[in-house]
């Protein structure tokens, strides 16, 4: 019997190679990854490993509809902010990676990037929509909201993947650096409050293993996916909740070094000459995020849901990854030898 095929847009992103490797080492997957730049490092290196590679635009909706098509049935996944994921499920099943960051990184708006990709699932014959979102943060994310709605009033079966803030971001920033004297290290955060516990996914590790857990639930419901209690419905996925001051206290713990951290407004920095991202780098940047933060800061994120990871996806056998294991694998080897040799003891083995 043939395997299943997710196509996964955007698939060269953390977001999307935290989807292609989960679900090409799961071995009942046959991985699809839909990208701009079929010619790129991480596309050739995909060829190596069987994962098809097929060039596909968000702006362009023949070249998803045609990334879609072609096995036993397709998928088709949707472009997110700040790298989020999308996944479609059909026999072939798709799933796709938005744009955020320095927004936007497409040339047309988000919504229309989002109905294009919900289009050509339909004209596809996608089975099943993996879409990913956001919990509301605000009137100012309104697109991501008007696209959920426009897969609903097309019929699209799909699950809303509603992820919480990356904890990569802290090194994508940066928000964590060296000292000037190198006896320390500097933690900052933007706007929220440094003791505001706020859901946080460790993308590259667990939103993968999180997609591939649901679209095998799915999967195995047989024809009737949209019969699914899950259809239609959002499903908040974070690995921990944490504060921005629990994770430098668990830097300290780990390392032993001092840690110094600051909640930073945005108005308070105008230049950071220290390559320490600023209030004004952010706002500039991402004015979208800028205003998402304050709307967090206020009223939460993911409120509603009391412990994560939540119970539904671990019974799933998804093993998330904990801050502890995030601070020694991701945030040790940044600061020397040194650190490294003292964090060491009790690394998870698996890492």
């Amino acid at each position: 019997m043939d395997k299943p095929i997710i196509a996964v847009v955007g698939a060269t992103g953390t977001q999307g190679q935290s989807v292609c490797a989960a679900f090409n080492g799961s071995g009942t997957w046959k991985v699809r990854a839909l990208t701009r730049n079929p010619s790129g490092p991480i596309a050739r290196r995909y060829a190596t490993q069987n994962i098809e590679v097929v060039k596909a635009t968000f702006e362009n909706k023949a070249s998803l509809v045609k990334a879609f098509k072609g096995a036993t049935a397709v998928a088709t996944d949707r472009t997110l902010v700040l790298s989020f994921c999308i996944m479609c499920l059909a026999q072939v099943y798709a799933m796709s990676i938005p744009a955020w960051g320095p927004e936007p990184r497409s040339s047309i708006s988000e919504l229309d990037q989002g109905t294009n990709q919900a289009d050509a699932a339909k004209a596809a014959g996608v089975r099943f929509l993996l879409w990913s979102t956001l919990p509301y943060v605000g009137p100012v994310f309104k697109d991501k909201a008007m696209v959920d709605e426009y897969i609903r009033a097309i019929g699209l079966p799909a699950v809303f993947l509603s992820l919480s803030p990356f904890v990569e971001s802290i090194l994508d920033v940066p928000l964590i650096r060296w000292g000037d004297d190198g006896t320390k290290l500097e933690t900052q955060n933007f706007v929220v409050e440094r003791d505001r516990a706020t859901p946080m996914l460790w993308t590259e590790h667990d939103l993968g293993p999180s997609a591939l857990a649901i679209a095998n639930a799915l999967h195995s419901n047989g024809p009737s996916v949209a019969d699914h209690p899950w259809n239609h419905s959002a499903q908040p996925i974070a690995s921990f909740r944490c504060s921005f001051a629990d994770i430098s206290r668990c830097v300290e713990e780990i390392t032993g070094i001092p840690v110094i951290h600051a909640q930073i407004v945005f108005s308070a920095v105008i230049y950071s000459p220290t390559g320490m991202a600023s209030g004004t780098q952010i706002v500039r940047r991402s004015p979208r995020l800028a205003k998402e933060l304050v709307f967090q800061n206020s009223n939460g994120y993911h409120a509603e849901i009391a412990v994560f990871p939540r119970r539904e996806l671990a019974n799933l056998a998804v093993r998330y990854g904990t801050l502890e294991e995030f601070v020694r694998q991701k945030i040790v080897p940044l600061f020397g030898r040194d650190t490294a040799a003292r964090a060491a003891v009790g690394v998870d083995s698996e890492s």
